[in-house]
Protein backbone atom coordinates (compact mmCIF):
# COMPACT_ATOMS: atom_id res chain seq x y z
CA UNK A 1 0.00 0.00 0.00
CA UNK A 2 1.49 3.34 -1.29
CA UNK A 3 0.72 6.73 0.90
CA UNK A 4 1.16 10.15 -0.89
CA UNK A 5 0.26 12.93 0.87
CA UNK A 6 -1.90 16.25 -1.19
CA UNK A 7 -3.45 19.29 -0.65
CA UNK A 8 -6.56 20.51 1.83
CA UNK A 9 -5.34 17.45 3.94
CA UNK A 10 -5.89 14.82 1.58
CA UNK A 11 -4.14 11.44 1.41
CA UNK A 12 -4.42 9.20 -1.42
CA UNK A 13 -4.03 5.26 -0.65
CA UNK A 14 -3.33 3.01 -3.23
CA UNK A 15 -2.62 -0.33 -4.79
CA UNK A 16 -3.12 -2.59 -7.70
CA UNK A 17 -6.23 -3.28 -6.33
CA UNK A 18 -7.66 -0.29 -4.55
CA UNK A 19 -7.28 3.25 -4.73
CA UNK A 20 -8.77 5.86 -1.95
CA UNK A 21 -8.88 9.53 -0.78
CA UNK A 22 -8.45 10.08 2.87
CA UNK A 23 -9.26 13.19 4.48
CA UNK A 24 -7.17 13.97 7.87
CA UNK A 25 -8.88 16.29 10.03
CA UNK A 26 -7.07 17.33 12.95
CA UNK A 27 -8.40 15.97 16.48
CA UNK A 28 -11.10 13.75 14.13
CA UNK A 29 -10.34 10.05 13.27
CA UNK A 30 -9.25 9.98 9.14
CA UNK A 31 -12.21 10.06 7.33
CA UNK A 32 -12.66 8.03 3.90
CA UNK A 33 -13.96 10.66 1.09
CA UNK A 34 -13.83 8.34 -2.28
CA UNK A 35 -12.72 5.19 -3.30
CA UNK A 36 -12.23 2.50 -6.57
CA UNK A 37 -12.11 -0.98 -6.72
CA UNK A 38 -11.58 -2.70 -10.17
CA UNK A 39 -14.86 -3.39 -11.60
CA UNK A 40 -16.67 -1.41 -9.03
CA UNK A 41 -17.99 1.62 -9.08
CA UNK A 42 -16.55 5.24 -7.71
CA UNK A 43 -17.98 5.90 -4.42
CA UNK A 44 -17.32 8.86 -2.42
CA UNK A 45 -19.38 10.07 0.48
CA UNK A 46 -21.86 13.53 0.91
CA UNK A 47 -19.61 15.84 1.16
CA UNK A 48 -17.32 14.74 -1.97
CA UNK A 49 -20.76 14.29 -4.22
CA UNK A 50 -21.55 18.14 -2.95
CA UNK A 51 -18.30 19.84 -3.37
CA UNK A 52 -17.62 18.31 -6.81
CA UNK A 53 -21.70 18.25 -7.64
CA UNK A 54 -22.05 14.44 -7.88
CA UNK A 55 -24.87 12.23 -8.45
CA UNK A 56 -26.08 12.47 -4.63
CA UNK A 57 -26.47 8.43 -4.80
CA UNK A 58 -22.72 8.21 -3.75
CA UNK A 59 -21.53 6.25 -6.57
CA UNK A 60 -20.82 7.02 -10.36
CA UNK A 61 -20.47 3.75 -12.07
CA UNK A 62 -16.94 3.04 -14.37
CA UNK A 63 -19.05 3.35 -17.59
CA UNK A 64 -19.85 6.44 -17.51
CA UNK A 65 -15.97 7.22 -16.89
CA UNK A 66 -14.15 8.23 -19.90
CA UNK A 67 -10.48 9.25 -18.72
CA UNK A 68 -8.21 10.40 -16.18
CA UNK A 69 -6.56 13.63 -16.68
CA UNK A 70 -3.85 15.33 -14.78
CA UNK A 71 -3.11 18.66 -15.80
CA UNK A 72 -1.76 21.96 -14.25
CA UNK A 73 -3.48 24.89 -13.42
CA UNK A 74 -1.66 28.65 -13.21
CA UNK A 75 -4.82 29.70 -11.39
CA UNK A 76 -4.37 27.77 -8.30
CA UNK A 77 -0.86 26.44 -9.06
CA UNK A 78 -1.59 23.12 -8.64
CA UNK A 79 -1.21 20.13 -10.56
CA UNK A 80 -5.23 18.79 -10.65
CA UNK A 81 -6.18 15.02 -11.20
CA UNK A 82 -9.80 14.24 -12.47
CA UNK A 83 -11.72 12.06 -14.49
CA UNK A 84 -13.96 12.85 -17.80
CA UNK A 85 -17.78 11.92 -17.33
CA UNK A 86 -20.34 10.51 -19.70
CA UNK A 87 -22.41 13.41 -21.44
CA UNK A 88 -25.57 12.76 -19.48
CA UNK A 89 -23.77 13.24 -16.03
CA UNK A 90 -21.95 16.27 -17.71
CA UNK A 91 -25.14 17.83 -18.71
CA UNK A 92 -26.37 17.44 -15.19
CA UNK A 93 -23.49 19.46 -13.51
CA UNK A 94 -22.38 21.44 -16.16
CA UNK A 95 -18.96 20.32 -17.15
CA UNK A 96 -17.59 16.83 -18.14
CA UNK A 97 -14.16 17.54 -15.80
CA UNK A 98 -14.49 16.92 -12.45
CA UNK A 99 -11.13 16.90 -10.45
CA UNK A 100 -10.81 14.74 -7.43
CA UNK A 101 -7.40 15.91 -5.44
CA UNK A 102 -4.93 18.21 -6.63
CA UNK A 103 -1.45 18.84 -5.42
CA UNK A 104 -0.33 22.83 -4.78
CA UNK A 105 2.90 23.18 -6.32
CA UNK A 106 4.30 26.60 -6.81
CA UNK A 107 7.53 25.24 -8.19
CA UNK A 108 5.38 23.24 -11.00
CA UNK A 109 7.86 20.39 -10.54
CA UNK A 110 7.93 19.35 -6.98
CA UNK A 111 4.77 17.22 -6.57
CA UNK A 112 4.93 16.42 -10.53
CA UNK A 113 6.20 12.59 -10.22
CA UNK A 114 3.72 12.20 -7.20
CA UNK A 115 0.88 13.29 -8.97
CA UNK A 116 1.46 11.38 -12.48
CA UNK A 117 2.08 7.92 -9.69
CA UNK A 118 -1.75 8.51 -8.36
CA UNK A 119 -2.87 9.59 -11.65
CA UNK A 120 -1.76 6.20 -13.16
CA UNK A 121 -3.02 4.04 -10.61
CA UNK A 122 -6.89 5.55 -10.54
CA UNK A 123 -6.19 4.63 -14.11
CA UNK A 124 -5.38 1.30 -13.75
CA UNK A 125 -7.69 0.16 -11.39
CA UNK A 126 -10.45 2.12 -13.72
CA UNK A 127 -9.21 0.48 -16.67
CA UNK A 128 -9.25 3.80 -18.69
CA UNK A 129 -6.78 5.44 -20.71
CA UNK A 130 -4.76 8.41 -18.35
CA UNK A 131 -3.80 11.64 -19.90
CA UNK A 132 -0.89 13.72 -18.48
CA UNK A 133 -1.32 17.38 -20.25
CA UNK A 134 2.14 18.86 -19.89
CA UNK A 135 2.22 22.82 -18.54
CA UNK A 136 1.29 25.37 -21.13
CA UNK A 137 2.93 28.67 -21.29
CA UNK A 138 1.41 30.61 -18.58
CA UNK A 139 -1.29 32.98 -19.72
CA UNK A 140 -0.49 36.44 -20.66
CA UNK A 141 -1.51 39.10 -18.20
CA UNK A 142 -4.01 41.57 -19.04
CA UNK A 143 -2.15 44.92 -20.67
CA UNK A 144 -3.32 47.89 -18.12
CA UNK A 145 -5.23 50.75 -20.33
CA UNK A 146 -3.83 54.14 -20.85
CA UNK A 147 -5.83 56.71 -19.04
CA UNK A 148 -9.00 57.77 -20.30
CA UNK A 149 -9.24 60.69 -23.07
CA UNK A 150 -10.32 63.35 -23.12
CA UNK A 151 -7.47 64.96 -20.38
CA UNK A 152 -7.21 68.51 -20.06
CA UNK A 153 -3.78 69.72 -19.08
CA UNK A 154 -3.41 73.43 -18.66
CA UNK A 155 -4.67 75.07 -22.31
CA UNK A 156 -4.30 71.53 -23.88
CA UNK A 157 -6.34 69.00 -24.20
CA UNK A 158 -6.16 65.98 -25.21
CA UNK A 159 -9.46 64.02 -26.86
CA UNK A 160 -10.37 60.94 -29.83
CA UNK A 161 -9.91 62.92 -32.93
CA UNK A 162 -13.32 64.07 -34.90
CA UNK A 163 -14.00 66.22 -37.74
CA UNK A 164 -13.54 70.07 -36.61
CA UNK A 165 -12.72 73.19 -38.68
CA UNK A 166 -13.61 71.55 -42.20
CA UNK A 167 -10.85 68.23 -41.32
CA UNK A 168 -11.64 65.21 -41.56
CA UNK A 169 -10.29 62.70 -38.99
CA UNK A 170 -10.60 58.66 -38.58
CA UNK A 171 -11.53 56.80 -35.45
CA UNK A 172 -8.57 55.77 -33.68
CA UNK A 173 -6.64 59.06 -34.38
CA UNK A 174 -5.73 61.59 -31.17
CA UNK A 175 -5.81 65.17 -31.13
CA UNK A 176 -3.92 67.64 -29.11
CA UNK A 177 -6.25 70.97 -29.20
CA UNK A 178 -4.90 74.07 -27.57
CA UNK A 179 -7.69 76.38 -25.84
CA UNK A 180 -8.94 79.29 -27.46
CA UNK A 181 -7.42 81.48 -24.19
CA UNK A 182 -4.53 81.20 -25.29
CA UNK A 183 -5.16 83.21 -28.54
CA UNK A 184 -7.19 85.42 -26.09
CA UNK A 185 -4.25 86.47 -23.98
CA UNK A 186 -1.91 87.00 -27.16
CA UNK A 187 -4.55 89.25 -28.48
CA UNK A 188 -4.56 90.94 -25.02
CA UNK A 189 -1.14 91.34 -25.05
CA UNK A 190 -0.55 92.86 -28.40
CA UNK A 191 -3.43 95.59 -27.50
CA UNK A 192 -1.11 96.53 -24.54
CA UNK A 193 1.80 96.78 -26.42
CA UNK A 194 -0.02 98.88 -28.30
CA UNK A 195 -1.60 101.31 -26.13
CA UNK A 196 2.16 101.90 -24.79
CA UNK A 197 3.66 101.97 -28.17
CA UNK A 198 0.73 105.23 -29.02
CA UNK A 199 1.52 106.63 -25.58
CA UNK A 200 5.41 106.86 -26.35
CA UNK A 201 4.68 107.81 -30.12
CA UNK A 202 2.49 110.95 -28.67
CA UNK A 203 4.82 111.98 -25.59
CA UNK A 204 8.10 111.66 -28.18
CA UNK A 205 6.19 113.50 -30.76
CA UNK A 206 5.03 116.41 -28.58
CA UNK A 207 8.35 116.73 -26.81
CA UNK A 208 9.74 117.26 -30.12
CA UNK A 209 7.33 119.60 -32.01
CA UNK A 210 6.82 122.06 -29.05
CA UNK A 211 9.49 123.83 -26.91
CA UNK A 212 9.29 122.33 -23.73
CA UNK A 213 11.67 122.62 -20.76
CA UNK A 214 12.90 118.95 -20.48
CA UNK A 215 13.80 118.17 -16.91
CA UNK A 216 17.64 119.29 -16.53
CA UNK A 217 17.51 117.47 -12.60
CA UNK A 218 16.96 113.99 -11.09
CA UNK A 219 17.62 112.28 -14.48
CA UNK A 220 20.91 110.01 -14.75
CA UNK A 221 20.97 110.96 -18.66
CA UNK A 222 24.30 113.28 -19.41
CA UNK A 223 21.74 115.18 -21.66
CA UNK A 224 18.00 115.05 -21.34
CA UNK A 225 17.27 116.47 -24.55
CA UNK A 226 17.53 112.95 -25.91
CA UNK A 227 14.58 111.38 -23.73
CA UNK A 228 12.24 111.97 -26.75
CA UNK A 229 14.67 109.43 -29.01
CA UNK A 230 14.52 106.94 -26.27
CA UNK A 231 10.95 107.50 -26.10
CA UNK A 232 10.76 106.51 -30.03
CA UNK A 233 13.35 103.62 -29.58
CA UNK A 234 11.00 102.21 -27.04
CA UNK A 235 8.27 102.42 -29.47
CA UNK A 236 10.14 100.41 -31.97
CA UNK A 237 10.80 97.53 -29.18
CA UNK A 238 7.16 97.55 -28.32
CA UNK A 239 6.07 97.09 -31.77
CA UNK A 240 8.77 94.41 -32.56
CA UNK A 241 6.81 92.68 -29.78
CA UNK A 242 3.92 93.37 -31.01
CA UNK A 243 4.69 91.94 -34.65
CA UNK A 244 6.43 88.72 -32.72
CA UNK A 245 3.38 88.06 -31.41
CA UNK A 246 0.88 88.39 -34.32
CA UNK A 247 3.27 85.85 -35.49
CA UNK A 248 3.16 83.48 -33.04
CA UNK A 249 -0.34 83.42 -33.36
CA UNK A 250 -0.40 83.04 -37.48
CA UNK A 251 2.26 80.20 -37.13
CA UNK A 252 2.02 78.23 -33.74
CA UNK A 253 0.00 74.91 -34.34
CA UNK A 254 -3.51 74.82 -32.34
CA UNK A 255 -4.58 71.44 -33.68
CA UNK A 256 -1.94 68.07 -33.42
CA UNK A 257 -3.24 64.96 -35.19
CA UNK A 258 -2.02 61.59 -34.03
CA UNK A 259 -2.13 59.25 -36.58
CA UNK A 260 -1.94 55.02 -36.27
CA UNK A 261 -3.27 54.97 -39.94
CA UNK A 262 -0.39 57.16 -41.54
CA UNK A 263 1.96 56.46 -38.82
CA UNK A 264 2.47 60.07 -38.32
CA UNK A 265 2.62 63.17 -36.20
CA UNK A 266 0.51 66.87 -38.16
CA UNK A 267 0.80 69.99 -36.53
CA UNK A 268 -1.93 72.49 -38.21
CA UNK A 269 -2.61 76.16 -37.79
CA UNK A 270 -6.61 76.13 -38.49
CA UNK A 271 -6.32 74.42 -42.16
CA UNK A 272 -2.42 74.67 -42.83
CA UNK A 273 -0.23 72.10 -41.85
CA UNK A 274 2.96 73.68 -40.20
CA UNK A 275 4.53 70.38 -39.69
CA UNK A 276 4.70 66.77 -40.28
CA UNK A 277 6.89 63.89 -39.16
CA UNK A 278 6.51 59.94 -39.41
CA UNK A 279 7.05 57.43 -37.14
CA UNK A 280 9.91 56.29 -38.84
CA UNK A 281 11.72 59.03 -38.00
CA UNK A 282 11.08 59.06 -34.19
CA UNK A 283 13.19 57.21 -32.19
CA UNK A 284 10.92 58.19 -28.25
CA UNK A 285 8.66 60.01 -27.06
CA UNK A 286 9.87 62.33 -24.02
CA UNK A 287 7.60 64.26 -21.12
CA UNK A 288 9.72 66.79 -19.29
CA UNK A 289 8.02 68.48 -15.74
CA UNK A 290 9.99 71.04 -13.88
CA UNK A 291 8.96 70.85 -9.96
CA UNK A 292 10.57 72.45 -6.70
CA UNK A 293 11.48 69.07 -4.44
CA UNK A 294 10.65 70.49 -1.18
CA UNK A 295 7.12 71.88 -2.17
CA UNK A 296 3.89 69.47 -1.15
CA UNK A 297 2.11 69.98 -3.75
CA UNK A 298 2.78 68.91 -7.09
CA UNK A 299 3.53 71.90 -8.95
CA UNK A 300 4.97 71.57 -11.95
CA UNK A 301 7.08 75.17 -13.28
CA UNK A 302 7.69 74.22 -16.98
CA UNK A 303 6.39 71.38 -18.78
CA UNK A 304 7.27 70.20 -22.41
CA UNK A 305 6.04 67.07 -24.52
CA UNK A 306 8.89 66.54 -27.01
CA UNK A 307 9.64 63.75 -30.23
CA UNK A 308 13.57 62.89 -29.91
CA UNK A 309 14.11 62.12 -33.52
CA UNK A 310 16.00 59.42 -35.27
CA UNK A 311 18.58 62.04 -36.24
CA UNK A 312 19.35 62.91 -32.89
CA UNK A 313 17.24 66.60 -32.43
CA UNK A 314 14.08 66.91 -30.70
CA UNK A 315 10.49 68.47 -31.83
CA UNK A 316 8.59 70.06 -29.17
CA UNK A 317 4.91 69.43 -29.75
CA UNK A 318 3.93 71.52 -26.81
CA UNK A 319 5.14 73.65 -23.60
CA UNK A 320 3.38 75.14 -20.77
CA UNK A 321 5.50 77.66 -19.07
CA UNK A 322 2.52 78.38 -16.59
CA UNK A 323 2.77 76.96 -13.27
CA UNK A 324 0.71 74.03 -12.80
CA UNK A 325 -1.06 72.42 -9.62
CA UNK A 326 -3.65 70.27 -11.05
CA UNK A 327 -1.08 67.73 -12.63
CA UNK A 328 -1.90 64.50 -11.01
CA UNK A 329 -4.40 61.74 -12.73
CA UNK A 330 -7.26 60.51 -10.76
CA UNK A 331 -6.59 58.26 -8.08
CA UNK A 332 -2.48 59.04 -8.20
CA UNK A 333 -1.63 61.06 -5.11
CA UNK A 334 0.94 63.27 -3.85
CA UNK A 335 3.10 60.73 -1.54
CA UNK A 336 3.59 58.07 -4.72
CA UNK A 337 4.34 60.98 -7.19
CA UNK A 338 6.99 62.46 -4.81
CA UNK A 339 8.96 58.74 -4.94
CA UNK A 340 10.05 59.29 -8.89
CA UNK A 341 13.70 60.27 -8.74
CA UNK A 342 15.15 62.57 -10.94
CA UNK A 343 16.47 62.00 -13.95
CA UNK A 344 15.21 60.21 -17.13
CA UNK A 345 12.99 57.23 -16.57
CA UNK A 346 11.39 54.72 -18.62
CA UNK A 347 7.53 55.65 -18.61
CA UNK A 348 4.65 52.86 -19.17
CA UNK A 349 0.88 52.53 -18.60
CA UNK A 350 1.97 50.92 -14.66
CA UNK A 351 3.83 54.11 -13.94
CA UNK A 352 1.91 56.81 -15.31
CA UNK A 353 1.00 59.45 -13.15
CA UNK A 354 0.63 63.37 -14.38
CA UNK A 355 -1.50 64.11 -17.27
CA UNK A 356 1.25 64.98 -19.52
CA UNK A 357 2.86 61.92 -19.23
CA UNK A 358 -0.68 60.00 -20.45
CA UNK A 359 -0.07 62.71 -22.86
CA UNK A 360 3.43 60.95 -24.08
CA UNK A 361 1.97 57.67 -23.91
CA UNK A 362 -1.01 57.87 -25.51
CA UNK A 363 1.25 59.82 -28.37
CA UNK A 364 3.79 56.96 -28.24
CA UNK A 365 1.10 53.93 -28.93
CA UNK A 366 -0.88 56.17 -31.97
CA UNK A 367 3.03 55.94 -33.92
CA UNK A 368 3.49 52.34 -33.21
CA UNK A 369 4.24 51.55 -29.21
CA UNK A 370 7.40 53.92 -29.64
CA UNK A 371 9.10 54.10 -26.49
CA UNK A 372 8.19 57.12 -23.88
CA UNK A 373 9.88 58.59 -21.26
CA UNK A 374 9.93 61.03 -17.99
CA UNK A 375 12.36 63.37 -17.97
CA UNK A 376 11.81 64.85 -14.51
CA UNK A 377 13.89 67.93 -13.83
CA UNK A 378 14.06 69.71 -9.90
CA UNK A 379 14.32 73.40 -9.84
Amino acid sequence: MTQISASNQITVDFSYDRWRLIEDIESEDRQLIAEVEPEVSLRYNKYFATTRKLPASGQIAIADISQVVLGWSYETDAWQLGITLSPMLAGERGSRWCELVRFVDPDLSVHEYDAKRVGQALADILQKPFMDMPPTQPPAPEPIPLPDLPIQYGIWEMDRAMTSEGLTSREGEVRLHRASSWMYGKLRQVAWYGFWAVVYTWVSAATLSNDLALPNAGTLLPDPSILPYLGLGVVVLLLGMIIRELISIMREPDNIIISPYERSIIARRGRNVRWKINADDIQSVYATEMVKKREKRPNIYHSELNLHLVEGKFQRILVEDEKLTDTLLPKVDVITDKKAGEGVTPLDANNVETKLQAFALHVAECLGELPAWRDLRYK
